[in-house]
């Protein structure tokens, strides 16, 4: 006697498979949010005063730049990439250098750094 459903797929895999998939989508997606270019300026700013003020001791700068990154709530690699995705468009990279100069600028006006 034959079997009449032996070569018959079956339809939940496939079901299964593409809900998966959608999900995978779905989350990588909306992962990540980009950083505000405000704290990436801030960021930047403080991690030079930091390796400037620092110098000397490499232990001091690294756990700085971490209370830095750790102020903002943003990661090191995050702001790396951040950085890379500026650079490739000359405008954005103009005016980020401006808003960090003029943050920089305040920063002295206060008084905050000399």
């Amino acid at each position: 006697m034959k079997r009449k459903f032996y070569l018959k797929p079956a339809r939940r895999n496939r079901l299964i498979l593409l809900s998966f998939t959608v999900l995978f989508l779905i989350f990588t997606a909306c992962g990540k949010e980009k950083p505000d270019e405000d704290i990436l300026v801030k960021v930047y700013v403080e991690n030079l005063i930091v390796e400037e003020k620092y110098t000397v001791n490499a232990d001091s700068i690294l756990s700085r730049k971490k209370a830095v990154f750790s102020k903002y709530k943003i990661t090191q690699q995050d702001f790396e990439e951040a950085l890379k995705n500026y650079s490739d468009d000359l405008k954005k990279w103009e005016s980020f250098f401006k808003k960090a100069n003029a943050y920089l600028d305040n920063l002295k006006k206060n008084n905050i750094i000399n």
